[in-house]
């Protein structure tokens, strides 16, 4: 049972139904999770499905890379509605089910690729910490993670 009452279609507004046939079209027709909270107010809808847009369809990561990230925030912060949504694309992605395994038992997983390795401690380490070392930083920032356009 939802908290909130159920957003009825239609009884939004132009505005919210535009930002929710945005937010359907990329997720197979279903708007759930935080979506329904955030359509009550459409400009924070429509910046936030933006963002997450930018991030996940346009991002720079690639895509078996990106799950992983995502799976290991969602499992630290037991964000169910993002676990459960990346969990089951995190395969198709390319991301062994071995690592979902792992990480959804808070285990550190076996037999990470050298990418995934960077990704799992870097992530790690900024969900447990709410920093990246300098020592981290130094070591992979830097030179592996330059920015277009960014000065050297």
């Amino acid at each position: 049972m939802s908290r909130l009452p159920v957003l009825q279609i239609e009884d939004l507004t132009a505005e919210q139904k535009r930002i929710y046939d945005e937010i359907a079209r990329v997720r197979h027709g279903v708007v759930r999770g935080p979506f329904p909270i955030w359509l009550r107010i459409p400009e924070l809808a429509d910046r936030a499905n933006q963002l997450g847009n930018a991030l996940r369809v346009n991002g720079k990561l690639e895509k078996r890379l990106f799950e992983l990230m995502v799976l290991i925030v969602a499992r630290h912060w037991s964000a169910q509605y993002e676990w459960f949504a990346h969990a089951k694309n995190a395969p198709a992605a390319g991301l062994s089910p071995e690592i979902v395994d792992a990480i959804q038992n808070r285990r550190r997983p076996e037999y990470l690729r050298e990418d995934e390795q960077l990704i799992y401690d870097l992530v790690t380490e900024l969900v447990d910490t709410r920093t990246l070392s300098q020592p981290s930083y130094d070591r992979h920032g830097v030179k592996r993670f330059r920015c277009a356009g960014a000065s050297r």
